[in-house]
This record gives structure tokens, sequence and C-alpha cells, in this order.
């Protein structure tokens, strides 16, 4: 489906609705593209325009109103209508006002609770994730392949009883240090006493297993990082508008001390979107507000 509002930002549907409000076949095209989006500025303006209705707050004479100029990628045929710009600037105040009720300040880009937050040093050799890349829909910023979790080699028979392997490679197996003697289940073999089990079971550890764990931490990292973005795609899915959650790509990170307060956060963001085009992720450049 045609999406010929998709390059517009938010601010920019503002204007347009502003100006278009009166043109039914411009406003199904604005209501359509709305449909897409799941900010809370989009749902907002979406039911705005579903009811017909806008919030105007009377700006006293001395305050004159300011002319918004339109982004470069409008060119309107008509000419800016006053009161029409002033319900625009309205508009835009009443959504300030309501984010800054229902947003605490965060100084720290980390300190976003429960966000994913994932820094370029974190993916750095990573297996199947690829950065920079670009196909026939526009550029990619990162792309993420679907991995599976492999299991660690089994080791022989005679040392299997004597370890407790964990499918996880941040564990070490776990060496028993005592099981029944098969030959007499009221005795125990010591581990200690094993000469010829020890020097097999540290083979087995410093050999097979040392390698499926070095190959196979960077995959589960890959693995994670893969199912917290399908996560998030899906919480931005279906979730409301009152709670919508946004992914932004940060590039740059500035430092300043304000106030006594250390602020840390990126120089420049971007909303981007996720792609999910199985089995790979992708989170594309993207311009929607």
């Amino acid at each position: 489906m045609s999406r010929p509002l998709k390059e517009y930002t938010i601010e920019a549907l503002f204007i347009y609705y502003s100006q278009w409000s009166g043109d039914t076949k411009r406003i199904d095209n604005l209501v359509a593209e709305l449909k897409h989006r799941k900010t809370p500025k989009a749902k907002t303006l979406l039911n705005l325009i579903q009811n017909k209705k806008a919030p105007v707050i009377d700006i006293p004479n001395e305050h004159p109103v300011q002319v918004i100029t339109p982004i470069a990628a409008i060119t309107p045929v008509l000419p800016i209508d006053p009161v029409k710009n002033q319900r625009l600037v309205s508009m835009l105040d009443y959504l300030e006002q309501w984010d800054k009720l229902n947003r605490t300040p965060t100084f720290d880009v980390s300190d976003h609770q429960g966000s994913l937050i994932i820094w370029e040093h974190d993916l750095k050799g990573l297996p199947s994730i690829s950065l920079d890349l670009s196909d026939s829909s526009g550029e990619i910023w990162m792309e993420v392949k679907r991995l599976h979790p492999s299991k660690p080699p089994s080791p022989s028979e005679d040392i299997s009883v004597w370890l407790m392997i964990s499918d996880n490679p941040k564990y070490n197996p776990t060496i028993i240090e005592s099981i029944p003697d098969p030959e007499d289940p009221e005795k125990q073999i010591i581990f200690a006493d094993e000469t010829e089990i020890q020097k097999r079971v540290a083979e087995y550890i410093e050999g097979a297993w040392t390698k499926w764990a070095t190959l196979e931490a960077p995959r589960r990292q890959t693995i994670s990082i893969y199912d917290k973005l399908f996560n998030l795609l899906q919480t931005i899915e279906t979730e409301g508008a009152d709670s919508a959650q946004e992914l932004v790509w940060g590039m740059g990170i500035s430092q300043w001390i304000k106030d006594s307060k250390k602020i840390r956060y990126p120089v420049v963001s971007r909303l981007v979107e996720i792609d999910p085009m199985e089995p790979l992720i992708k989170a594309p450049f993207s311009k929607s507000g």
C-alpha cells in the first residue's frame, strides 16, 4: 500500500493537518499514515482528527502567535491560515505539557528503566550481527540473524558420571567429589583418589568443552540481542498510546555536569524501525516520526 506521507515527521503531519483539514482526500491519506505509527504524538493526532476536535488555548495579545515555517519536504499550495496556525501551536503546546506530566527526566541514557540499551562496543565481534549495510529498501544500520543455541559436547561415558554440565557456556562443568561404588553401593569412590579419571576430566574440560564454550558464548549474546529486539517489536506493536515505546539510535556521547547533575546522552539521536524478516531482524533507517 502506498504511503505518500511516510517521509513526513510528526511535526510536519501536524502542519499538514492544520492546512488541509477541509480536504477529505488529503485527510484520508493522513489518517492512513498515522495508523502505521505507534508513537504517542501520532496516536494523539489521529484521535484529534477522528473526533474532529483540538485543544484550543487562549494566547494573550502581548504574546503573539509564533509562525511555524514548514520543513523543506512540505510545499503548501495555500497560504497559512492564522487561525489554523494558532490551533496548531496550541496542539503542540498541549502535547509538550502532556509529555512533561507523564515523563520523569532521565539524565543518563543508561538509567532508562526497563529499556533495551545496546552499546556499539557490545556488538563488536559478535557473530551474525552486521552494521552499515544497504539493500533495495535503503540503508540498514544493523542486521541481526537468528541463531539457535548449541549443546556442549558429551564427555565419554567413564567420566560423565563425575561431571554436571550446564548448557550455559558461562558456567564451567562441576566435578562431583564422590560417587557410589557400583560393586559395593555402601562405599564411595573419591574423585581425588582417581588419578586417571582426574586426567581425563581435565582433558575434556580444557579441550572439547572449552572450545565449545569459547565459540558458543558470543553466539548466545547474539541470540539474546535478537530476542530482545523481537520482544521490543511485539511490545511496540501491541501496547497503547499511553505507554508506547520507541526505538532510538544514538550517535556520539556528550557528557557534562549541570546544576550538580551529571548528564550523559547521545549527541544525535534518530528514530528507527525494526523490520522482522525471518530469520533476520533489521533496524533500518527511518524518517518517520
